[in-house]
């Protein structure tokens, strides 16, 4: 996985002046969950059931719980890669954090600065308002709904 992680990390520094600096830091950021995802298996595949089999080749007696243990936590490797990229992909670890907020208005009934459309008109909550002078009123009324 080193290896890999060098080789890859060279092409990128190689690429670098010929890419923007927003897709360089992306595909920056798209090697590291790579990388994590890579090392989920490891923890939640390879090293529960190398250690069972090394209980199994040192003939210890009633592994029967360590077994159903080792099928539980195998079965996690799915929710161990989910985590992974919401944790390491800005745009959804932001989707989760606005969500996170959002239930957190609605569980305690907090107000957030919203912006409301209707059919006729837009409304924008005082902080975020837009004083009207003659120009801005005239660009309102040309793209009116």
């Amino acid at each position: 996985m080193v290896i890999l992680r060098y080789k890859i990390n060279q092409k990128l520094m190689k690429y670098k002046l010929s890419m923007s600096h927003r897709s360089y830091k992306a595909r920056k950021q798209l090697l590291m969950a790579l990388i994590i995802q890579m090392i989920v298996p490891l923890i939640f595949i390879v090293i529960p059931v190398g250690g069972l089999y090394i209980c199994i080749i040192l003939e210890i007696p009633d592994i029967e719980d360590l077994s159903q243990w080792v099928l539980q936590f195998f079965g996690l490797h799915s929710c161990g890669n989910a985590i992974t990229i919401i944790t390491m992909i800005k745009p959804y670890r932001q989707a989760i954090k606005n969500a996170f907020k959002r239930f957190k208005c609605l569980l305690f009934r907090e107000t957030s600065p919203t912006i409301s459309v209707s059919a006729t008109a837009v409304s924008y909550p005082p902080s975020l308002a837009i004083p009207v002078t003659k120009t801005t009123s005239r660009m309102y009324n040309r793209f009116s709904l």
